[in-house]
């Protein structure tokens, strides 16, 4: 008996098309989609259904929220795998979120394109085909939530963007890819760890969490701003290994004060020091003074987690408690 994958397309690169020379937009449904695969009707049991028709940036909290939802309904309803094709901006936002609130053992795949259709070698076929074959696979069970794209498969908990062209254009750090489809089988040769805590759900409250980038003679002015603007949280990707400028010492320790603030690496690898640099506006400095060390999650990452434990009520003490383990890789 063939497996059941349900296709959900949310828009994006994958689903565009348009006039030519005035660019184009996410005009596809899920079954054209589909359709362009060559013979997966004789593997797969295929349902579509086109949920959202956006790009992504346009795509909210509340859209991954509502999807996952109707994934759950349809893993109820017998479905053994899905497939969510999404744009490539903020595919890996959307990733990490249902990941930390989709809590069933069956494969959650997403996909997408750096092609358009309209343009020669678009890959948003290929993509497609592979996330299906994934998503149908035993093996793919319980591994989380999962992103396919160029022939590899990546853990949604580290996966991130890294070209803005390149069919190429996703890495995961710092382990890599977790399997590949190879001959239209898939492998898989090593699990992620846990997910984080089971309180997650899609009925989560997300809070107002600000991502700011720290740069070389940063007055710390828009530190003030989100204190300011009443956001409920604080991103900071700091220089090298968790540093910032003297004069962005005072606004930080001050939104310590009103609202939860999280340091991360702007760098993109490695994970913020703990106890080597001792100076105004150092690691140990700022985590002296109630700044919480975000480990090696990026800033977009640090950003989703911090919204959900806000939103679920957690404390300060339960939120530093919470990145401390992701940092050691000891979930619950």
């Amino acid at each position: 008996m063939k497996p059941t994958v349900k296709v959900f397309s949310l828009g994006g690169t994958i689903a565009s098309s348009g006039d030519k020379g005035k660019g184009v937009s996410p005009t596809l449904g899920a079954d054209t989609l589909i359709n362009a695969i060559p013979g997966i009707s004789e593997k797969v049991k295929v349902k579509a259904e086109n949920f959202r028709q956006l790009p992504s940036p346009h795509i909210t909290f509340d859209d991954i929220q509502e999807l996952v939802k109707a994934i759950n309904k349809d893993i109820d309803l017998g479905v053994d795998g899905v497939v969510v094709t999404h744009g490539t901006d903020t595919l890996e936002e959307s990733a990490f979120l249902i990941d930390l609130i989709y809590k069933k053992n069956a494969p959650v795949v997403l996909t997408g394109a750096m092609r358009n259709p309209t343009l020669p070698g678009a890959d948003g076929p290929a993509n497609l085909h592979d996330a299906v074959m994934v998503a149908s696979d035993r093996k793919s069970k319980g591994k989380g939530v999962l992103l396919v794209f160029n022939s590899e498969i990546h853990a949604a908990r580290y996966v991130n963007k890294c070209h803005t062209q390149n069919v190429n254009a996703f890495r995961s750090k710092p382990l890599g890819p977790i399997g590949w489809i190879s001959e239209n089988s898939v492998r898989i040769l090593s699990s992620p760890m846990p997910t984080f805590s089971s309180k997650f759900t899609s009925n989560c409250s997300m809070a107002r969490v600000a991502l700011l980038k720290t740069a070389m003679a940063d007055d710390g002015s828009l530190v003030n701003c989100v204190i300011s603007d009443k956001y409920e949280g604080l991103v900071v990707e700091a220089t090298g290994g968790g540093h910032v400028t003297p004069k962005m010492v005072k606004p930080i320790i001050k939104a310590t004060k009103v609202m939860p603030v999280v340091l991360v690496s702007r760098t993109g690898n490695g994970e913020n020091l703990r106890e080597t640099y001792m100076f105004p506006g150092s690691e140990i400095y700022l985590y002296e003074r109630g700044v919480l060390n975000g480990g090696w999650l990026d800033g977009l990452k640090a950003r989703i987690l911090l919204s959900l434990l806000i939103g679920s009520g957690a404390n300060n003490s339960e939120i530093k408690k919470v990145f401390e383990s992701y940092i050691d890789g000891k979930l619950s």
